[in-house]
């Protein structure tokens, strides 16, 4: 099969926060060079019951994209952090786990996170999609991404629950080519990071997905951290020119610890360099975040602004 090179919008977005993800949030984040924004929608919000769809929140966001010249990617969000909602439909509740540090008599406390290795679960996912087709190349739409890989589960609740890393490899395989397949026309963003008990399969559904043109990445660009550099980060070389490459700059890569002393952090142009030069991505992801009170403690959004204006294409 040929590979398909999906790189429709490369360059520079903004990963909006939830509750700060509003229309009149993007207009003041549209700053020079910046050319699509991701929006995490819980499922629940697309399909508030299963098999039911609601989709007037992100057509009218698309549609404010296409009038202000830039593009939405909407993050299929299946689990939650914190108290709060259901991330899945109304229905697929048993298909929904309490993350580690949670209990069963308080669940939202520690959130929720879908059980997706069930091929049911997966099922459904792929059938979102193929609704979401209705926007495949619609002007303002710029593709779906995926949430990251790793798990918040404790191990004894994936293993009463059947998860094995063969299961879960191959979820992630049929939902992202069923995606690519749904949307020929749209960017599809795998997120990736950590696959319990087995991280070498993050380069079996690599190698698998790549034919239909989804891109790969992961959810935080730490140049110090060591887990993501043991880990994650070796990917990105093992499939540079192989598959298209992302990253996002979340709150704590605002903050990365200089050599150079304490109260010293990499600057968001290092932070830039980092990511185009030793993991080669086509496209960065940079949340919205506060400016500091002082540089001591670290830089915000005004100085990540500055850096995607000089650089608004990396790596084309």
């Amino acid at each position: 099969m040929t590979t398909i090179y999906r790189n429709l919008n490369p360059g520079q977005g903004a990963m909006l926060l939830m509750g700060n993800d509003t229309q009149s949030w993007m207009k003041k984040l549209l700053v020079p060079g910046l050319r699509h924004f991701q929006k995490r929608f819980y499922w629940r919000d697309l399909e508030p019951t299963k098999d039911s769809y609601n989709f007037t929140e992100l057509a009218s966001d698309i549609a404010w994209c296409a009038a202000n010249g830039c593009l939405l990617t909407v993050m299929i969000q299946d689990k939650t952090f914190g108290p709060g909602a259901h991330p899945l439909p109304k229905g697929m509740e048993n298909f929904e786990l309490v993350n580690h540090a949670g209990t069963a008599a308080n669940p939202g406390q520690a959130g929720l996170t879908s059980k997706r290795w069930d091929p049911a679960v997966a099922a459904q996912f792929n059938k979102l999609t193929a609704k979401l087709a209705q926007f495949d190349g619609m002007a303002g739409f710029n593709g779906v991404a995926t949430c990251e890989t790793a798990l918040s589960l404790d191990m004894a609740d994936l293993t009463a629950h059947g998860y094995t890393p063969e299961l879960y490899r191959d979820s992630y395989k049929a939902i992202l080519i069923a995606a690519a397949k749904n949307l020929p026309r749209s960017n599809i963003y795998w997120t990736m990071n950590f696959l319990v008990k087995n991280q070498a399969y993050i380069a079996d559904i690599a190698d698998a997905v790549r034919p239909y043109g989804v891109q790969m990445g992961g959810p935080d660009c730490l140049p110090n951290s060591a887990s993501l550099l043991t880990a994650a980060y070796p990917f990105y070389a093992q499939f540079k020119g192989r598959i298209r490459l992302f990253i996002q700059v979340s709150p704590p890569g605002y903050a990365v610890p200089d050599a150079d002393g304490p109260g010293k952090f990499l600057t968001m142009t290092d932070i830039l360099n980092f990511a185009k030069d030793t993991l080669f991505v086509n496209t960065m992801f940079w949340y919205p975040i506060a400016q500091p009170s002082h540089p001591s403690k670290g830089y915000g959004w005004n100085d990540a602004a500055a850096v995607i204006a000089a650089n608004p294409i990396i790596n084309p």
